[in-house]
Formats: structure tokens, C-alpha cells, sequence
């Protein structure tokens, strides 16, 4: 999002985009030109004018490398290691530095545009990447892959130490291609060999449960503020009795779209407050558009629910908008700005801490449901979801 009067509407031509997202990822998932440019310090995006000293290192171990290296030098490799060495030793998880390519598939990811798969979305589970949601009519379900199921390996490489943002690179590839996977089920290994397909995922899914309106929301992305009013608008149009908004899974995206879904609730209301070194930077209001008056909402929450989503159930939570069930959510209140370099490369930079309403920053704490109900993978595959039903039972009390 352009930091400016219009802080939070997000451009395509902008130099610079702030967003806030987990670092856990989906299938889809948030996946972190080289080209020889003579001054080596520009290629970086760093003013080198400024630091003399730095100029002076990067080229020192550059001519020594060239001069002495008994091998062939790939130097668009190099400059691309010397990139991610720089953001790598500022010990931030969350800064990262994308090549040309993993900042065209981040920017896609955003979008829902998420190329060929099988349509599995990943998270941990008991330190392993687990498969959390089967998308509908895609080649998981239709070959039996079930939620629940522990990834072990992708075509015949090992996953069970990865993380989903690696596994969910190797799930991916070319429509038509095929790709081996192999799960572990109440501890019996299963292999199933499965045609990649063309995956189309909207952020947001909407449907009716027992008069009760149920707002599924999958990341938030460009999409997201219009897909939820359309949602809305539907729900009320029907006289439900209350909205459940499932933000279980969704790692995050921009706070602009985040903003607009509390915006349908919350009228002109803090939504959050940015810091940086204790110092408050920004404030981010609502809009002053609510189309939420008076009907009873739930939010449900997981492990795996991060970021922009923990914006929304915190201001929520903060302003007893709605009550929160399921499990604690993940735990990022650190916020980013997505810097586009001079070769199409992009720096993912934390810039900010991000704080609830109520003054709360949630880094690696997290928000605890008022109440508690946890996953049962085994339910889930019986089409029995529990924390769902304990959201219908909240409205129906």
C-alpha cells in the first residue's frame, strides 16, 4: 500500500506496498533479473554513496572471488546470494529478499492466481505440514488425499523436516505434469500419483448453515473488501440470524482488505495502531460504511491464523464486536513494506510493530479464543467440523 493520504489502497505501479502476513504459508502459499549491473552497490538498492565502507567490502570480496574461485562463476547467482545474505543477517524472519521470479509468484499468490497444483491447503501441525483443506473438485480430493494427512514426500524427496512454503514449491508445476506424494494416515503411509490441474481460489467463500451466514475467508487479497460485501450484503438480504467470519488458515495479506471487512462491521473504530521503537507511526481507521448492525457474528481462529487475520479478530475482539472460538492464533504483529528493486527483485522489510485497539501487540502470543475448541482432523474427514458447529451453537444461544 502507497504510504500516503491514502495510506492503504494498494497500486500495481507503486514503489512501495505494506502488507502483513505469516510466515506459515498454503499450498498457494507466500513463497519467498539478475542481471550483471556494473555498480554493484545500485544493483543491491542501497545508496552505497552513503556507506563507503560497504561498497568497499561487497566489491573486495567480489574481485577476490572472480580473481581466485577455481570454478565457473554464475554472477547473476552471486548477486542474488549476496541480496539474500545481506537481508538474511538482520535475523528478521519476516524481511526477506525475493528474486525476479519469487516476487512474480508472491504478487500471483496475493491475487488467488496460484498456477497448477492439487489444491491441498498446508499448515503445521505437531511441527509437521499437514494437509488442513482439500479445495473442492480438484485432484487431492478427487484422488482421496484427506485433512489431517502428514506430508512425507514430494516425488520421492523428503518433506517431513520442510516447511509448507518449500513443500508447497515442490507441489507446484506445470498444468498436465504429474507428482508423486506420499502422506502418512493414522500412522500407514499412502501414495497417491496425481495430475497437476489449473487451481482458481477466491479469497472468500460464502454460504447459508442453518439460517446463519457463514463468511469463509481464505486470505485477503486484492478481491477480498469487495468478495466479503457482496457476502454480506447477501446475508442480510436474507434476514440471517448471525455470521460466522472463518478466518481459520489465512495467513494474512494486506491490511487494506483487512480494513475494508472491519469496515462492514466497524464504524470509523481503530482498527490498529503501528509502532516503531515505541513510537506510534500510524493509525489505521475503519471506513464509515458499516452494513453490520446488530446481528450476532463469530469469528473462529487457529494455529494458523495470522497476521491481517489477527488484525480483524483482534479489533473485533477488542470492541466485543463478535466472539472468538477455536484455538489461539498464530502470532505476528510485526509489520511489512514491500519495496520493488531496480532488476524486478522486491524486499520484503519490517518496518513496525502493529497493536490491537486496546493497545495489545500480539507478537508471539498471539489471540486466545473466548472459547476454546479444538481441531479433530479425524471429524473433519467425517464432514463433522466442530469448531464450526460451536460457532452455529454461540448464535443459537
Amino acid at each position: 500500500m502507497n504510504r500516503s493520504n491514502d495510506n492503504y489502497k494498494k497500486s500495481k505501479k507503486s514503489y512501495s506496498n505494506t502488507l502483513i502476513y505469516s510466515s506459515l504459508s498454503m499450498v498457494f502459499g507466500f513463497i519467498f533479473g539478475i542481471g550483471f549491473v556494473f555498480s554493484y552497490g545500485n544493483y543491491l538498492g542501497v545508496d552505497t554513496k552513503s556507506d563507503n565502507s560497504l561498497t568497499l567490502s561487497i566489491r573486495n570480496t567480489y574481485n577476490e572471488l572472480i580473481k581466485n574461485f577455481d570454478g565457473e562463476i554464475d554472477k547473476a547467482k552471486l548477486f542474488e546470494g549476496a541480496n539474500k545474505g545481506l537481508v538474511s543477517s538482520l535475523g528478521d524472519q519476516y524481511t526477506q529478499y525475493f528474486s525476479k521470479d519469487e516476487a512474480r509468484e508472491f504478487q500471483n499468490d496475493l491475487k488467488g492466481d496460484i498456477g497448477a497444483g492439487i489444491g491441498v491447503e498446508l499448515g503445521i501441525r505437531n511441527d509437521r505440514v499437514t494437509i488442513l483443506r482439500t479445495l473442492a473438485d480438484n485432484p487431492a480430493v478427487r484422488a482421496g488425499i484427506l485433512a489431517g494427512d502428514y506430508l512425507v514426500s514430494v516425488d520421492d524427496v523428503d518433506v517431513t523436516q520442510s516447511n509448507t512454503s518449500d513443500t508447497a514449491k515442490k507441489i507446484r508445476g506445470a498444468s498436465g505434469t504429474t507428482v508423486k506424494i506420499v502422506v502418512e494416515r493414522q500412522n500407514k503411509l499412502k501414495t497417491f500419483t496425481l495430475v497437476r490441474e489449473k487451481i482458481n481460489d477466491l479469497s472468500v467463500d460464502s454460504y447459508f448453515k442453518d439460517n446463519i451466514g457463514v463468511l469463509r475467508i481464505l486470505r485477503f487479497d486484492d478481491n477480498t473488501g469487495d468478495l466479503a460485501r457482496k457476502a454480506v450484503k447477501d446475508f442480510k438480504s436474507k434476514n440471517v440470524k448471525g455470521i460466522i467470519v472463518d478466518l481459520r488458515n489465512n495467513g494474512g495479506g494486506y491490511v487494506s482488505s483487512a480494513k475494508e471487512v472491519a469496515s462492514l462491521w466497524l464504524d470509523n473504530k481503530i482498527l490498529m495502531t503501528e509502532k516503531r521503537n515505541n513510537k506510534n507511526i500510524d493509525t489505521i481507521r475503519t471506513n464509515s460504511s458499516p452494513l453490520v448492525d446488530g446481528i450476532k457474528t463469530v469469528v473462529l481462529l487457529n494455529g494458523s491464523s495470522a497476521s491481517a487475520s489477527e488484525i480483524l479478530a483482534g479489533a473485533f475482539q477488542d470492541y466485543k464486536t463478535a466472539t472468538i472460538i477455536g484455538e489461539k492464533s498464530f502470532g505476528k504483529g510485526s509489520v511489512q513494506k514491500l519495496v520493488d528493486l531496480i532488476d524486478g527483485s522486491q524486499l520484503k522489510i519490517t518496518i513496525a510493530k502493529w497493536y490491537t485497539p486496546n493497545q495489545k501487540n500480539i507478537n508471539g502470543e498471539g489471540i486466545n479464543p473466548d472459547r476454546k475448541v479444538e481441531y479433530n482432523p479425524d471429524n473433519i474427514n467425517k464432514g463433522i467440523d466442530d469448531q464450526l458447529n460451536a460457532a452455529i451453537d454461540e448464535i443459537n444461544r
